[in-house]
C-alpha cells in the first residue's frame, strides 16, 4: 500500500506482488496551480486549476486491460485576462485500451466548446468537436502563437487512427487571426 500527499493532491494505491499483481489507485485533486507540474514551466500568463478525482484498477502484468477514470468537477484555464471553465463535470474513461471522452464542455467569454467520442484500443478515432472558441486561448496553449484575436466557430469530426488521423469539419474565423512566432 502506498499513500501520499502533495499540495492539492492526495493519493492512495494498493498492489499485490503475486499472480497478475492486481492493483487499485485513487487520487483526489484540488490544485490551484496545475501549471507547476509543467516541465520547464508554463508559457507566461497561463493559469490552470482542477478539482476532481482519478482512479485506476487492473493488473500490473497486463496494463493494457486496466480501467481508469477521471472526473473533474472544476477545470479553469486562463491566459492573461481570458478564462474558460467547464460547464459540467469533465469525464474521461479508459477501459482496456479504449479512451472515451464522455463529457467535456468549456465555456467563457466568446467560448462554448465541446468534445466527445473515443479512441478505440486499436487506435481508431471517433471524435466530435464543435462550438466556438476565443482564439486568445491559443496564445497560452500553443507556444508558436504570439498574438491571437477573434473567435473560431465550427464543427469537426476526427476519424482514422491515432497514428494517421483524418480530421473533417468546417470552421470560420470572422474578423480574427493569429500571428506565429518567427523562427
Amino acid at each position: 500500500r502506498l499513500t501520499g500527499t502533495t499540495p492539492g493532491v492526495r493519493f492512495s494505491g494498493e498492489a499485490r506482488t503475486g499472480g497478475d499483481m492486481p492493483f487499485s489507485a485513487r487520487a483526489d485533486l484540488d490544485v490551484d496551480d496545475v501549471t507547476r507540474f509543467i516541465p520547464g514551466g508554463p508559457p507566461a500568463g497561463l493559469q490552470a486549476q482542477v478539482k476532481g478525482q482519478a482512479s485506476a484498477e487492473g493488473a500490473l502484468a497486463d496494463l493494457g486491460r486496466a480501467r481508469a477514470g477521471v472526473r473533474l468537477e472544476t477545470l479553469r484555464v486562463g491566459y492573461g485576462d481570458f478564462k474558460v471553465d467547464n460547464r459540467e463535470p469533465i469525464v474521461v474513461a479508459v477501459d482496456r485500451g479504449r479512451v472515451e471522452v464522455q463529457s467535456f464542455t468549456l465555456q467563457g467569454v466568446n467560448t462554448e466548446f465541446g468534445l466527445e467520442g473515443a479512441r478505440a484500443a486499436d487506435g481508431t478515432l471517433d471524435l466530435n468537436a464543435g462550438g466556438s472558441l476565443d482564439l486568445r486561448l491559443l496564445g497560452g496553449l500553443v507556444p508558436a502563437v504570439t498574438r491571437a484575436r477573434g473567435q473560431l466557430t465550427g464543427d469537426a469530426k476526427g476519424a482514422g487512427t491515432a497514428a494517421e488521423p483524418s480530421p473533417l469539419g468546417t470552421g470560420r474565423i470572422p474578423d480574427g487571426g493569429v500571428r506565429l512566432r518567427e523562427r
